[in-house]
């Protein structure tokens, strides 16, 4: 069910979110919710699990992989008349295959919802994000690091942190504040659909975060203003390491896979005693 837009809310500020239904999105709309935003969530089911019946919440049925639904999506919150205080960025997909198995399929889910969607919303709703309002995306750590086997999604998120630096300088002026969140693997239903299916063990050098721990972060980041933030933080001395110096990467690449593929090792021995009956 899609919630009115209730007059009332244009006295609170306004957030639009994709991903709002994702483990980590919906995290973020509860603390939204709590900062006193009025939050408009664009999720493909068209309702947010636990929170279908917030007063503080729209529902906007959209399909992110799919521009014309973009379109409506955006003139609709445009009809609303109160300006973008926070513009989130959350969703995403991976479809781990190697160069030689891409399928076209793969490819235009991952480009169009990585990277032409939130290039298409930022620019449909530039206008209405007032000085002092806040985008952020939710990046990855493949925007930094090669990711051999999900060629695809790794070029989506370069693509994404070139744009968000670029979109950083544009509206610099304006006073509009940009963040890029950059997470290792996040434990999440869309990490382990990603290993069922072939993905990196790069994604457990260091063990999977909690979603809350990323929720936490996006919302710090509204508050404190923040830019860059890498997790864990020293991925972010490592990333800039390795854009100044790219060659490094091949000579750690064998020592990185084979902590991965202990981590990932502990990481199903954890999961396993979690779900054993005691």
């Amino acid at each position: 069910m899609t919630a009115p837009f209730p007059p009332a809310s244009t006295q609170h500020p306004l957030a639009v979110i994709t991903g709002g239904a994702g483990g980590i999105g919906r995290l973020v709309i509860e603390g939204l919710l709590t900062a006193g935003y009025h939050v408009i969530a664009l999720t493909r089911q068209g309702s947010v699990p636990t929170l279908e019946h917030s007063p503080g919440i729209t529902n906007i049925r959209c399909d992110l992989g799919d521009p014309q639904a973009i379109g409506l999506a955006t003139d609709r919150i445009r009809s609303f008349g109160a300006p973008v205080r926070a513009l989130i960025h959350c969703a995403g997909v991976i479809v781990p295959q190697t160069v030689s198995d891409l399928d076209d399929g793969a490819i235009r889910e991952q480009v169009t919802v990585n990277l032409q969607t939130p290039i298409m919303l930022t620019t449909r709703l530039l206008d209405l994000v007032p000085r002092g309002g806040h985008i952020v995306f939710v990046n990855s750590m493949a925007a930094i690091v090669p990711l051999g086997g999900s060629s695809v999604y790794a070029a989506t998120k370069f693509g994404l942190r070139g744009f968000a630096l670029s979109l950083r300088e544009e509206v610099r002026s304006r006073g509009i504040h940009v963040s890029s969140i950059f997470p290792g693997a996040v434990d999440t239903p869309m990490l382990q659909r990603e290993m069922q299916n072939g993905g990196s063990a790069l994604n457990f050098v260091t063990l999977p975060v909690p979603p809350q721990h990323i929720a936490t972060l996006i919302l710090r980041a509204l508050r404190q203003r923040s830019r860059d933030v890498f997790v864990p933080s020293s991925d972010g001395i490592f990333g800039q390491l390795l854009l100044i110096f790219p060659a490094i990467w091949q000579k750690l690449l064998p020592v990185m896979l084979w902590m991965g593929e202990k981590g990932r090792r502990k990481y199903l021995r954890e999961r396993k005693d979690e779900t054993t009956p005691t």
